[in-house]
């Protein structure tokens, strides 16, 4: 007989949920949270170009912070409180700033990777802050 493990995984409407969740999340906290970031880092003589300038792409950023978010839930689904806030921090920085810094060396952007990396983590911490409060945390339960 095979052994049970005592580790529990959401159920699948729970996790969908939770993605959904994440996808929303994520999308606000890319225009709540990662652009007050880029606006304390501008006023601070970090970022060569206010926030503002970005307008024209403020719908993309929008929709990759949702894309985003949703596979930051999906794959934290098992964390919760603060360890999910600083885990989703951490992933947030790095996993998308390495795919700004491939993308910008190819494209020539001017803003420094460090920026974008705080950024992005502001980012991860916004939608994880919003997944803790508001992505439901496990639901119901079942047993892997």
């Amino acid at each position: 007989m095979a052994a049970e493990t005592s580790q529990r995984l959401p159920s699948s409407r729970a996790l969908s949920r939770r993605v959904l969740a994440g996808a929303a999340c994520g999308v606000l906290s890319a225009l709540v949270f990662r652009q007050g970031m880029g606006l304390v880092l501008h006023a601070w003589g970090v970022m060569p170009d206010p926030p503002a300038a970005y307008g024209p792409v403020l719908g993309l950023m929008a929709l990759w912070g949702g894309v985003w978010g949703a596979v930051l839930a999906a794959s934290l689904a098992r964390l919760q409180g603060a360890l999910l806030v600083l885990a989703a921090a951490a992933v947030g920085a790095m996993l998308p700033t390495l795919v700004f810094a491939l993308g910008a060396q190819a494209a020539q952007v001017r803003t420094p990777v460090g920026a974008v990396l705080a950024m992005n983590a502001a980012w991860g911490l916004g939608a994880g802050l919003g997944l803790a409060l508001f992505g439901g945390g496990r639901g119901r339960a079942r047993r892997a």
